[in-house]
């Protein structure tokens, strides 16, 4: 891969990773500015790597959906980044949180920090109600043109992902609303298990049509979320979890983990904040999931305060996706989590002090692999 050269390295580890063990060290993933970085590189910087701004894609939408000028873009800000340890580059086709929403008749509506998807079809309604996939949706056309223009623009440069099609209930409350949702899982549960189920259909083509896509040209998928499976993979998630009861969780949510889960050869859960954790316990033991991404949201402690959890959750088998602010915590989460399946992410100001914090790594997994 032109971007990053010790690639084969990071498949193995990779392929470790997935199931629970080490190849050589924890895997570190660490991006930094190449020498001669200008302040714009900084806006880039987000907890998940490297993304495209929402203003560029807002951008891109203006021109008229103009794929050359956002794999331009894209392209100038991967040459620009180092990538540390186990990060590589890759394209995120971004096209908002729950783009299948869109795909099933919701409006996106670009701004500069987000996409959103407005209004819900059936809002105004007394019930949830039916939707049909168009296959000639504009969204959808668009998202499969630019998942093949940055494709081909990618071969052996830098891998490209899947757009983010969405948890279910999330893109659901997309359609009919967050607190008409709500009320809908107490008073009409039987329409809300039909409306998932075929929206879980509809999310599985959409999945196996950008697949036979990106396939042509890299080997192996990634989500937004940059954990690379040699097979099919995706971050399953429902956000919307926050609002429900665990068994309500239950009843709703884990049967499209599952049915999708089953469709995929590898799975990761995206664990987004406190309020996602009271269904933790559920979560652990759907045998469909590989492993979980932990976000502790917006102002709570870092994972490293989060320890107990982290640990309950690898004694289940299941790998760990998590985040450092700080060098120091990667150190810490290190010494108290078991090295087998564990991935660290996190940044650096420079080339030279992500390379040193690589080999230190190093030093700290062989230290609690002796231990």
């Amino acid at each position: 891969m032109h971007y990053k050269q010790d690639w084969e390295k990071i498949e193995e580890r990779f392929k470790a990773w997935w199931k629970q063990e080490i190849i050589d060290r924890v895997l570190i993933q660490v991006i930094a500015p190449k020498e001669g970085w200008n302040e714009e590189w900084i806006k880039y910087v987000s907890y998940y790597g490297i993304n495209t701004l929402y203003k560029i894609i807002k951008d891109w939408a203006s021109r008229g959906y103009d794929h050359g000028y956002l794999l331009e873009k894209a392209e100038c800000q991967i040459a620009s980044t180092y990538y540390g340890g186990d990060a590589f580059p890759f394209f995120w086709v971004n096209l908002g949180p729950g783009s299948l929403a869109s795909y099933l008749g919701c409006r996106a509506n670009f701004t500069d920090d987000t996409v959103w998807f407005d209004p819900p079809i059936f809002n105004n309604r007394n019930s949830p109600s039916e939707v049909e996939f168009n296959t000639q949706n504009e969204l959808w056309k668009i998202t499969k043109e630019l998942t093949e223009f940055a494709s081909k623009r990618g071969k052996d440069k830098f891998l490209v992902s899947f757009t983010d099609l969405g948890g279910i209930m999330d893109i659901m409350a997309s359609l009919r609303g967050t607190e008409k949702l709500c009320l809908d899982l107490i008073d009409y549960p039987d329409k809300v298990k039909r409306l998932r189920d075929y929206i879980v259909k509809v999310w599985i083509k959409c999945y196996d049509e950008l697949f036979d896509i990106i396939r042509i040209n890299q080997m192996g998928t990634l989500g937004w979320l940059p954990a690379w499976s040699s097979g099919k993979t995706y971050p399953l998630q429902c956000d919307f979890s926050a609002m429900i009861s665990p068994h309500m969780y239950e009843e709703f949510v884990v049967p499209e983990i599952q049915t999708i889960g089953r469709h995929l050869d590898h799975v990761i859960y995206h664990l987004d904040g406190p309020d996602a954790v009271k269904h933790l316990d559920i979560i652990l033991e759907i045998p469909e999931i590989d492993a979980i991404q932990w976000v502790p949201g917006e102002g709570t402690p870092p994972a490293i305060h989060w320890i107990p959890m982290l640990r309950k959750i690898q004694k289940k088998k299941k790998s760990l996706y998590v985040y450092a602010l700080e060098s120091k915590d990667v150190e810490s989460l290190i010494s108290e989590l078991s090295p087998e399946g564990l991935l660290i992410c996190t940044s650096c100001n420079s080339e030279e002090e992500a390379r040193r914090l690589i080999k230190k790594v190093e030093e700290w997994t062989a230290i609690r692999i002796r231990r």
